[in-house]
């Protein structure tokens, strides 16, 4: 039986809360599919012009780093070239925050018509209320952008589940493999790391969140890429974690 115990729950979305082939066969081909006609259609606006010019940004960092990215002429605002260089970063699985910002504003609108409903695993909405009852207080840390997680979780297959999250954090609070990262979410969330459960399927995110204290899982759900031997304790679905919660 386990034995943690915990005030706070951080918890990641790929492979732990959402099955990895709802991330890779659902929401990243409907980002590819349709970057360049959401390009051409919104470029005009604020927050996509920003993410464009950060994109481009990030293509002369590349560029001057040594890398081989498709060719990006002069003109920032090329949906073509725009759609080539998404797609080589998607491709390489760049952790790029304009990237993660304009994928989330793609899957915005397909939430809001209905073609995407975030999937969740089924034991997920009863782990939640039970948190909930418990007053056990979640956040996500995730890759992907905040808003990208928002509509995954309040447009889910089990209905709106934001109701259940104190909090979102993506990769501004830094990359998922760094301690620091772990440790600036503690301060933020005003928690000593030691009084954090944080659950994660991959081992290295584990390792830099039990570096700075916290307390860690790893989840080995279905579909989960095989992560090997490790010292961690394990859980296949959050139904262990109902002794924690009394």
């Amino acid at each position: 039986m386990l034995s943690v115990e915990f005030d706070v729950l951080l918890l990641d979305i790929e492979g732990t809360i959402t099955p990895m082939d709802f991330v890779y066969n659902t929401l990243f081909p409907f980002a590819r599919c349709h970057i360049r006609e959401f390009v051409e259609q919104n470029h005009d606006e604020h927050s996509v012009h920003e993410d464009i010019v950060d994109l481009k940004t990030q293509y002369q960092i590349d560029i001057s780093s040594g890398l081989t990215p498709p060719t990006w002429q002069d003109e920032p605002c090329d949906p073509a070239a725009i759609e080539v260089y998404v797609h080589w970063l998607m491709d390489h699985d760049r952790k790029v925050a304009s990237l993660k910002a304009l994928q989330g504003k793609i899957w915005k609108s397909g939430y809001e018509n209905g073609t995407l409903r975030g999937c969740v695993f089924e034991d997920i909405l009863p782990a939640f209320q039970e948190l909930q009852e418990r007053k056990k207080a979640i956040y996500l840390f995730s890759s992907g952008s905040v808003l990208a997680q928002q509509l995954l979780i309040t447009h889910s297959e089990c209905g709106d589940l934001s109701q259940y999250i104190s909090g979102y954090f993506d990769i501004s609070m830094g990359l998922k493999r760094e301690p620091l990262s772990y440790k600036t979410i503690a301060r933020t969330i005003g928690v000593t790391p030691s009084n954090v459960l944080f659950i994660s399927d991959t081992i290295i995110e584990l390792d830099a969140a039990h570096t700075i204290g916290m307390q860690v899982l790893l989840a080995r759900r279905h579909g989960n890429v095989e992560q090997g031997e490790s010292s961690y304790l394990c859980i296949e679905s959050f139904y262990p974690l109902e002794p924690l919660m009394s």
